[in-house]
């Protein structure tokens, strides 16, 4: 879920702060001069971490196929 935030910056300028949360998966914060810049990174950040999380390289096919060979083809 992406969120974001209009806030007052250091000096004084108006900024955008941007918070991306996907559960299990750590907080991205970020923070810009423009809604524009604010949103289109938060799609990227939130599309980023939605690849991960369905597509981790924590296998290789090789481990796949043998998994299913013993588990799946076996019952």
């Amino acid at each position: 879920m992406t969120v974001i935030d209009k806030r007052n910056g250091r000096n004084g300028q108006t900024v955008y702060r941007v918070r991306v949360r996907l559960q299990g998966k750590p907080i991205r914060t970020a923070t810009f001069p423009t809604r524009a810049e604010a949103r289109q990174w938060g799609r990227e950040t939130e599309a980023t971490l939605h690849r991960e999380c369905y597509f981790t390289p924590e296998h290789t096919c090789a481990e796949l196929f043998a998994y299913y060979g013993e588990h799946v083809q076996a019952a």
